[in-house]
């Protein structure tokens, strides 16, 4: 047998073979990577003898998501203690934390919400608050594989920028789309939808929410609205607009998502062209529809950064229309520490709330009386 596999025919076949696994591997290097990063090695036995190993990944949102009990609600309900109006909003919320504190800002989201005058704009923070990577992740990741082809990259560079770089470099628009894609794909295959915020969200009514607007290009929202047997519908693009109605739930893709690749909004040139439509005058599109309520409406921002472009810009256009002593403050969610908030208060105009996405949207499901 080994005689045989030392004669040239077959030794070519091995050579060949070799040669044809080295190039898939080093062509789909960034996949195996991502794979061999997944993978998680909880236990080694040796006969007796077992080693236990702890996720990593487990250990931290267990240490960022607090042991909520029985979250205590608002003065209209029976259920948990009222605190001072003079108390500092929630405080911080640590991973031993029992109770979510309820404020006079708390109070008035309720308010406003319950007479429909509140509208929702949720972040990436809500979908790595459940695993899927967080902005700054993808950023290390499209950095790591530049840096493998023997780019210097600049610690600063903004995630936008290395998307055009990797487009530029590595095949393309479509190549960089398939990277990003391949990040996200852990999100289906472990049905994240069903945990955190999303299990709570599809909760508020519809009636009361009306339009949720986000940045993410991810399908868990859908996929969680759909779960919990409500009809969705998705706005990804300006010709969509007329679809929304206040009876369906109505989610507003204003990056775009992955099931329409050319509503994406990734690269540079991406989100410069959408501040220049922004600048311009957005009447007839998504960001135009976006400024108009705003205006009208109480926003409540969760797991989103407010001075993110383009959505910077879109404040500053808002700011410009209304005038800064007309515009509505909208509603921050984000843990934060005493300092912080007090700082927010100060120097920003929004209203603070410290609270992590989940233990928000859980406390509200249960002050708007849908106890499950």
């Amino acid at each position: 047998m080994l005689r045989n596999a030392l004669t040239p025919p077959f030794l070519w076949i091995t050579i060949a073979l070799i040669l044809l696994i080295s190039t898939i591997v080093y062509w789909k290097r960034s996949y195996i990577k991502s794979l061999l990063r997944r993978l998680i090695l909880k236990e080694i036995s040796f006969g007796l003898f077992k080693f236990e190993f702890s996720n990593e990944k487990e250990s931290r949102r267990a240490h960022d998501m607090p042991n909520i009990e029985r979250p205590i609600s608002d003065s209209s309900l029976p259920s948990g203690p009222n605190v001072s109006e003079g108390e500092i909003l929630m405080g911080s919320i640590s991973s031993d934390s029992k109770l979510f504190t309820v404020t006079e800002t708390y109070r008035t989201l309720v308010h406003m919400l319950r007479k429909g005058k509140c509208r929702l704009f949720i972040g990436g923070g809500i979908s790595s608050e459940v695993g899927l990577p967080s902005l700054k992740m993808l950023e290390s990741e499209l950095r790591s594989d530049l840096e493998e082809i023997g780019y210097i990259i600049a610690k600063d560079m903004t995630f936008p920028d290395l998307s055009s770089m990797y487009a530029q470099s590595l095949g393309g628009r479509s190549a960089l789309i398939e990277r990003l894609e391949m990040e996200f794909f852990e999100g289906v295959r472990e049905r994240l939808w069903r945990h955190g915020s999303y299990h709570w969200i599809p909760q508020i009514p519809t009636n009361l929410l009306g339009s949720i607007y986000t940045s993410n290009w991810d399908d868990l929202l859908e996929r969680a609205f759909e779960d919990s047997g409500k009809t969705v519908r998705v706005i990804r693009e300006d010709n969509d607009l007329p679809m929304i109605r206040s009876d369906i739930s109505c989610i507003v893709k204003l990056y775009g998502d992955f099931n329409a690749r050319e509503s994406l909004i990734i690269t540079s040139s991406d989100y410069q062209i959408v501040k220049q439509r922004i600048r311009e005058g957005t009447a007839g599109s998504l960001w135009g529809h976006l400024a108009d309520q705003l205006a009208r409406f109480h926003f409540i921002f969760v797991g989103q950064s407010l001075v993110e472009p383009p959505l910077d810009t879109l404040f500053q256009r808002v700011n410009m229309r209304v005038g800064e002593d007309e515009i509505i403050a909208p509603f921050f969610v984000s843990p934060m520490s005493k300092e912080e908030i007090n700082f927010v208060r100060r120097w920003v105009q929004v209203r603070p709330i410290s609270a992590s996405a989940e233990v928000f949207f859980r406390e509200l499901v249960y002050s708007l009386g849908k106890m499950k």
